[in-house]
């Protein structure tokens, strides 16, 4: 996909914080693939990122994550609410 690039967002509201990244995907994109040690579409010797955040979130309370699919997009958002 030459000249598409991921998009980046910061929200804040009330007590809750949002982070969502968007990149564009193939149509062979495999949502759970993409958290697996190792995996990476770019290459060798990387996938540890996605990796990293899926073990913060199951870790932390307030924190979940929300993966969504559009046309040849992914989404995905962090989302990190206020503990009480």
């Amino acid at each position: 996909m030459v000249g598409v690039y991921p998009t980046v967002a910061f929200n804040e509201i009330d007590n809750t914080a949002e982070i969502a990244i968007s990149n564009p995907i193939d149509s062979d994109f495999n949502q759970h693939q993409i958290f697996e040690t190792g995996y990476s579409t770019k290459g060798s010797n990387r996938g540890l990122g996605l990796t990293n955040v899926r073990d913060l979130v199951e870790q932390q309370k307030g924190f979940y994550m929300d993966i969504e699919t559009k046309k040849n997009y992914v989404t995905m958002t962090l989302i990190v609410t206020e503990d009480k």
